[in-house]
């Protein structure tokens, strides 16, 4: 767990997401598993001293959308404000600023190992109190060991309708957008102020937010300058229900959205990417054609089912092969309006598209030789690797090049007056030239004066 609970999280249960509150706002943060990123964004925290609720409101931007899936490990502590991590410390006995009922830190390490923590939020059964009592206190300060948590897991969540808006209007219809705890269809029911009703079925409008839990769908046909009042329900219970109301515009809009800058651009991988803006929001689609008079496309890429944006972007999934294409781009507003781009050609050379084969072929066959190369290989490959870089460091270069000089020196001083090797006495010159015992100067003033008597 995070500094100052001193505790251990079970491997079993181990986290993705961490979010830290306490009653100081500097101290609220999340932190990322996989990353060791913290922020502050996205977390509310409130305090209620006459009910002793703490309220924790967490974005799904920080823990993701799935949270019913999840587990939970959820612990209360004192806090202090100069305390690790801002958890109060829990001793063997009470102590000003202090807890008591814990244990003293190890005498070996000077390490805590008893847990921080006051209270674990686990279920409802009544084994709560003995479980919480057992995993709190299953530490060990002798063999410096922390207590290791589990938590709760969420019961399945029956299915809902919530959060559902109009995310626009135009004369002849609206955008709808809603969430569901499960993924699953939904019907749609519009009924206008005169009683004319218009029905929907999502799995018709928008077959790819099906299997999500945000939902939006564009529901036209209706009439200009109307009040309308529209049901959303799930297609297994359709006393599921949530509803939303609004008026039509009274301006028809007659006008296809423009499509600007439409560019093709070859990744390194060997997709291909297409981007492209409209003068207003609509939906995505990218036709690829094999020929300049293909009437039938080679592919078919489908982002937004429903206008969502002005700025846009598809990829391929896979590499495109070698050669010329043609594609085009068709984008719908939310009155209707199509309108697609002028023919447009893009070039996957040859090494582009082989790039991609080359490079999993290549770290397959990397990852084979890997497998058969005895580990006392790699070792001389780094011994190899760091003396060539020895060598060739500037410095280094200089003290090799002083070495050879001051040997040099020694041998030519030792062949002048017939030194004797086998005799300690023999190499007292040499050895002067690197013995840090003896003056700098006096040395370089000895060879100084040899060099001069020699010829």
């Amino acid at each position: 767990m995070l500094e100052g609970a001193n505790a251990l999280v079970d491997d079993e249960w181990a986290w993705e997401v961490v979010i830290s509150a306490t009653g100081d706002p500097g101290a609220v943060k999340s932190v990322q598993a996989e990353t060791g990123s913290t922020s502050s964004k996205g977390i509310e925290v409130s305090g209620d001293v006459n009910t002793n609720n703490v309220t924790l409101t967490v974005s799904k931007s920080v823990i993701g959308p799935d949270v019913s899936t999840y587990r939970y490990i959820i612990v209360v502590g004192s806090q202090d404000g100069f305390g690790p991590g801002k958890w109060r410390d829990v001793d063997a006995q009470a102590k000003t600023w202090r807890l008591g009922g814990g244990a003293d830190p190890s005498a070996e390490d000077g390490q805590d190992y008893d847990p921080n923590i006051l209270d674990v939020m686990l279920d409802s059964s009544a084994s709560t109190s003995e479980s919480q009592s057992a995993m709190l206190g299953d530490f060990s300060v002798s063999q410096l060991r922390y207590a290791t948590l589990t938590g709760i897991e969420i019961p399945d969540v029956t299915q809902q309708i919530y959060g559902i808006k109009v995310l626009q209007t135009t004369s002849s219809g609206a955008i709808l957008e809603w969430s569901t705890t499960q993924p699953e269809a939904s019907l749609i029911a519009c009924q206008s102020a005169n009683g004319t009703q218009h029905a929907f079925n999502e799995t018709e409008l928008s077959p790819s937010s099906i299997q999500a839990l945000t939902h939006s769908v564009l529901v036209s046909g209706l009439d200009a300058g109307t009040s309308y009042t529209c049901e959303v329900s799930v297609l297994s219970d359709s006393e599921i229900v949530a509803t939303v109301a609004f008026e039509t515009g009274i301006t028809v809009d007659s006008t296809p959205p423009e499509i600007l800058n439409v560019q093709a651009s070859i990744l390194d991988d060997g997709r291909v990417k297409f981007s492209w803006y409209t003068s207003e929001i609509t939906t995505e689609k990218v036709h690829i054609f094999q020929n300049e008079d293909s009437t039938e496309p080679y592919l078919e890429l489908n982002g937004d089912e429903v206008a969502a944006k002005k700025s846009h972007e598809i990829s391929t999934n896979e590499t495109m092969p070698a050669g010329q294409w043609w594609y085009l781009v068709l984008v719908s507003d939310p009155s209707g309006n199509d309108n697609q781009s002028s023919l447009s050609s893009f070039t996957v050379d040859e090494n582009t598209a082989n790039d991609n084969d080359d490079s999993n072929q290549n770290e397959e066959q990397s990852n084979d030789q890997e497998e058969k190369t005895p580990k006392n290989q790699d070792d001389v490959s780094d011994d190899t690797k760091g003396l060539s870089e020895l060598v060739s460091d500037p410095m280094a270069q200089v003290l090799l090049l002083l070495v050879a000089l001051g040997v040099i020196v020694a041998l030519l001083r030792s062949r002048k007056h017939g030194l004797d090797y086998s005799s300690p006495d023999g190499f007292s010159e040499i050895d002067a030239l690197f013995d840090d015992n003896i003056d700098d100067e006096n040395v370089s003033n000895d060879v100084g004066n040899e060099s001069e008597s020699n010829p």
